[in-house]
């Protein structure tokens, strides 16, 4: 009789540890999903694709259209934040590798003096921008933090960039057909 009731007793403590285990995995899940959600929303964030983009004090053509029909990249960063410091070297490689096809910006919300320590500081060879209202103007959520500019100075794509692949990502969406409505747009520039 005491063999059945500790069979009982041990097989009941196992399905209780079962079921608490299945709902620490699901509540960790579920974390997860709210923090990954959270990064897309961080992404809807900032000025709309489509909206004009704001022109910027301290460098008037960076957000004015081009007349030579030439895209830009802004990056929003800041000498404070880590992932700007590691994505200096990849900044260069790709406006290394799209050079004649973009322009790339390192915009900071620094004077522009401070900008010019920014620059040295993380080594960049593009040019960097010291506007203290920029990331307001752009409605930055966080850092780094991009938009690519099309030539008419319309906002092509945007989003989170910490790598090259997110620049090449980013820049590979401002190059595709993008629908508003029923009304469908041409490539803004090949």
């Amino acid at each position: 009789m005491v063999t059945g009731i500790w069979l009982v007793s041990y097989l009941s403590l196992w399905l209780v540890v079962l079921f608490q285990g299945f709902l620490i995995f699901g509540l960790f899940r579920e974390l997860g999903v709210r923090l990954a959600n959270r990064g897309v929303e961080l992404d809807k964030r900032g000025l709309p694709v489509g909206s004009r983009a704001p022109s910027l004090i301290h460098a008037e053509s960076v957000g004015e259209p081009d007349p030579n029909g030439q895209a830009k990249l802004l990056v929003f960063g800041s000498r404070q934040c880590a992932p700007c410091r590691d994505l200096a070297g990849p900044l260069a490689d790709f406006a290394d590798r799209h050079r004649g096809q973009i322009d790339v910006y390192f915009i900071t919300d620094e004077s522009p003096s401070e900008a010019a320590v920014t620059r040295d500081e993380l080594g960049l060879t593009i040019p960097v921008v010291g506007d203290r209202s920029a990331q307001h103007s752009f409605d930055v959520p966080v850092t780094p933090f991009a938009f690519v500019v099309d030539g008419d100075g319309f906002i092509r794509s945007k989003g989170i960039v910490n790598q090259l692949g997110g620049l090449e990502w980013l820049w590979s969406q401002a190059n595709r057909m993008q629908t508003n409505g029923s009304e469908r747009r041409r490539p803004v520039w090949r």
